[in-house]
């Protein structure tokens, strides 16, 4: 079948990331139907959702190489789970799910910029190593630089967000 699993994330052989895009959506749809239809308060819902499924999302987007849009994906179906778990209308802005509660929004963090935020975390934690795994992880920045037409030239500062292919960033 092609198909081999490695620290809880699946990988199909092609790597183009599709199955785990499909089984992702697949996995926020039926945990997040389960979560609204749920009888118990909508906070412990939100909490719910927040705290267990969260988690498990982050834990293999962290590790996925998609394009931002399959990213985007994923969040629009968590999107749509929390508009549902707080009974807003579907036309209900999605962007007003992650803005801060002070300028009335719900405060919730997106799990796309999360996942892309780990990344870069991650990235740090190896340049910072030094050694061979240091070596590894410029050499990974650089090629990612060439590809995307902004070389990282060593001792000069660059828009990494944009390299990365990072739009928060």
């Amino acid at each position: 079948e092609g198909v081999m699993k490695h620290l809880g994330v699946k990988w199909d052989m092609s790597l183009n990331g599709e199955m785990q895009v499909g089984e992702m959506v697949e996995v926020v749809r039926s945990l997040g139907e389960k979560i609204v239809v749920a009888n118990v308060r909508m906070k412990d819902k939100l909490d719910v959702l927040l705290k267990c499924v969260y988690p498990k999302l982050l834990y293999v987007l962290q590790y996925c190489t998609w394009k931002y849009e399959e990213y985007e994906r994923i969040e629009a179906e968590v999107s749509r789970i929390i508009v549902g778990i707080t009974r807003n209308m579907k036309g209900y802005p999605r962007d007003l799910l992650y803005v801060g509660a002070e300028d009335g929004g719900l405060g919730i963090e997106s799990v796309a910029s999360k996942a892309q935020e780990r990344k870069w975390n991650e990235l740090q934690k190896g340049l910072a190593k030094g050694g061979v795994v240091g070596l590894s992880f410029r050499s990974m920045l650089n090629r990612a630089g060439r590809l995307a037409g902004t070389p990282v030239v060593k001792g000069r500062e660059s828009s990494i967000g944009s390299t990365l292919g990072n739009r928060s960033g």
